[in-house]
């Protein structure tokens, strides 16, 4: 929640639009994640040391 208040998440959008920017094959399978929710889980890993499997 403080990282909310202080982070302006959507100033991230379009850089990080661009560097995900790969089209769909098919809609099989399950959608993507957001780009916000997915920077911000990184971020989130980062700080407090948590695993891919704890982050899932």
């Amino acid at each position: 929640m403080k990282l909310d208040e202080t982070v302006p998440w959507s100033e991230f959008r379009p850089i990080l639009e661009q560097v995900h920017d790969k089209a769909r094959k098919n809609n099989a399978g399950r959608k993507p994640i957001d780009t916000i929710v997915m920077f911000k889980m990184l971020v989130l890993q980062q700080l407090y040391n948590i695993s891919d499997e704890e982050l899932e």
